[in-house]
């Protein structure tokens, strides 16, 4: 029921001021929930923060999608150069790829006779010509008959028509060949279009697109529009004039198992082809007008087996084994030793060499061969290192910043009013001071700062080298917290002295899983550096869940905004409980106003009461005198 907000008619009491003094006390409890909730609010965004910079370190510096700066790789570190060189001038003959497993020394490439090639088929004529039907000599007189008066056959040469009129009469087949041919060069220029047949004509034009046309084209043995365009969006059927679905096999794979049709466009099959396990590419060139199938790899074992039971290869595409390049293998001899690989790619001793020409000395014997010399190179691997030292030293200052900041408590989170009261500007410095040491003595971040700072101190089992060994330490300086220190000079001598051992003391890895939490302590006891910081960024920041239905702590605590784990965060809980005491609060606020109101109005009432008795009263005892 509503109640009447009756103003102090009778009374004269400024009923309005006094229930807004009232209600102050109530609002003042909702606003202290509001701060303490805002509070949370910043606590999670700083929180979030932190999510956000190991996330960064952990997608930069341990990636294995990123093995170039993933520190948990073997192949960041490839602390070896390579230098071809032929007669000592550099060699395009060969490329090199280095790697952490290559070994320094020369290899000498006596000579490379025959790079590997792959299996290549090319159709041995144009797949589709411009022909016609026969022209006998029937067909020649009716010709002749057509000819009568000005008539004209139209070409369509690359987009432009031309016309060509017609002798009026042809003695034989080859005076309308030879007619043609000196029309056509006329209108399009010699060697554009070739004119062929023995008793049929046959336009033959390589790289242009040829159509025919026009009121005697009938008579020419064509149909209207006629083309020797082949378009790849044409099904099978239309394009070969094939009634039914074409069998055929290509290493062994069948063109039913690829799921080829007769209704399948001619793009539909070369990909159905391309993308099977055939180990074949085939396309089809319009400038040429002609297929290719290509083996995938190099070599003679690699070279292609095709059965081509109902002849779509050989009619319809042309492919036959008459216009095949079959495959070879490489051919060479390093060291004295001759070699044969499938492939013009292949690895020795760690290195990766690629074949690129062939080469074979004028003085077989001699010392005039291709040298690869493989060095120390550890430059691309310390300027890995030197930038994730930098980055982990700008984390641990944050942690420490942020732990040892002062927290302002004259500066709590503005009120709705305060906020109204105040400018833009004057509201950002008073936030950025009431957020000032939100995170003050935290222990989740100094255990963090804590753990990374342990690993550089703690032994790798089974290695007789530390970090402090390979020029990595922490400051000496207590207000550095720990921070990192590189000596880039003695990194850069271990590297090169040292490679394997300094690769292991990054890179080795426990056989012990990481949702191993039973052993976790021999996970982290086996774990190389770089593993071991991994570890401790997954504790933080893991969205998976461990066997107690857990994410990672910062996760946890304030979520992670891509995913559930927002709302089910232990600081999103408490917010939420805070909604839910603000609206309790609201709810009281509202009935104690309206409460009030009521007790006025009853005043109100009773005060009016007593001035109309008081009024009666006073008029009777007038009325007797």
């Amino acid at each position: 029921m509503a109640v009447s907000r009756i103003s102090g008619i009778v009374s004269g009491f400024d009923t309005e001021t006094m229930v807004k003094d009232l209600m102050k006390i109530e609002q003042a409890k909702i606003d202290k929930v509001k701060q303490q909730k805002e509070v949370y609010a910043w606590q999670k965004g700083a929180y979030k923060e932190f999510s956000s910079l190991l996330r960064g370190l952990q997608s930069e510096f341990m990636d294995v999608l990123k093995p170039s700066s993933n520190l948990r790789s073997r192949a960041m570190f490839n602390v070896y150069g390579a230098a071809v060189t032929l007669d000592d001038a550099a060699s395009s003959a060969v490329s090199v790829k280095t790697s952490a497993n290559s070994q320094k020394g020369t290899i000498a490439i006596d000579q490379i006779t025959q790079l590997a090639t792959a299996d290549t088929w090319t159709s041995g004529s144009q797949v589709k010509v411009l022909e016609g039907t026969t022209l006998d000599a029937a067909a020649l007189a009716s010709l002749n008959v057509a000819t009568d008066g000005v008539k004209a056959v139209s070409f369509t040469v690359d987009g432009t028509t031309k016309s060509i009129i017609l002798a009026d009469n042809y003695a034989d087949f080859d005076a309308l060949k030879t007619d043609l041919q000196t029309k056509l060069n006329s209108a399009f220029g010699v060697n554009k279009i070739s004119v062929a047949g023995t008793d049929k004509l046959l336009f033959d034009s390589v790289g242009s697109s040829v159509a025919i046309g026009g009121e005697l084209v009938a008579e020419l043995g064509f149909t209207s529009g006629a083309s020797n365009v082949l378009s790849t969006s044409t099904s099978l059927a239309a394009a070969f004039g094939i009634g039914s679905n074409p069998v055929f096999s290509v290493n062994g794979v069948s063109s039913a198992s690829m799921g080829i049709k007769s209704t399948d466009t001619i793009k539909q099959l070369m990909d159905k082809i391309n993308s099977s396990t055939a180990g074949v590419q085939v396309s089809y060139s319009s400038i040429s007008d002609k297929f290719t199938m290509k083996s995938t790899k190099e070599g003679v074992a690699n070279n292609v087996e095709l059965t081509d039971t109902d002849g779509f290869f050989a009619n319809s595409l042309k492919l036959s084994t008459g216009n095949r390049v079959a495959g070879v293998d490489a051919q060479l001899t390093i060291d004295g030793v001759a070699l044969t690989r499938a492939t013009n790619t292949f690895e020795i001793d760690g290195t990766s060499i690629t074949l690129k020409q062939t080469y074979v000395p004028a003085n077989p014997g001699t010392a005039s061969d291709i040298r690869i010399n493989i060095a120390s190179d550890p430059t691309a691997a310390t300027a890995t290192v030197k930038k994730f030292v930098e980055k982990y030293n700008e984390l641990i200052d944050k942690i420490t910043t942020k732990t040892l900041e002062k927290r302002n408590r004259d500066y709590a989170p503005l009120t709705d009013q305060q906020r109204k009261d105040l400018s833009e500007d004057e509201i950002k410095l008073w936030e950025e001071k009431a957020k000032s040491g939100l995170l003050r003595s935290d222990s989740m971040l100094q255990g963090i700062a804590d753990k990374l700072r342990a690993t550089v101190f703690k032994a790798v089992d089974g290695l007789g080298i530390s970090l402090q060994d390979i020029g990595i330490s922490t400051s000496k300086s207590y207000s550095d917290n720990g921070k990192l220190v590189l000596d880039e000079t003695k990194f850069n001598q271990a590297l090169t002295e040292r490679p394997n051992e300094v690769i292991e003391l990054f890179t080795k890895e426990s056989n012990t899983e990481y949702s191993d939490s039973v052993n976790r302590k021999t996970r982290d006891n086996e774990n190389g550096w770089a593993n071991r910081i991994n570890d401790i960024f997954q504790d933080q920041i893991r969205l998976t869940r461990d066997v107690s239905g857990k994410r990672g702590f910062l996760i946890e605590k304030a979520g992670y905004e891509k995913d559930d784990a927002e709302a089910l965060s232990t600081i999103a809980k408490r917010m939420s409980s805070m909604d839910t005491s603000i609206a309790t609060l609201m709810d009281n606020m509202a009935n104690k106003e309206e409460l009030y109101y009521a007790r006025f109005s009853r005043m109100e009432s009773m005060l009016s009461q007593m001035n109309s008795q008081f009024s009666s009263v006073f008029g009777n005892m007038s009325g007797q005198a």
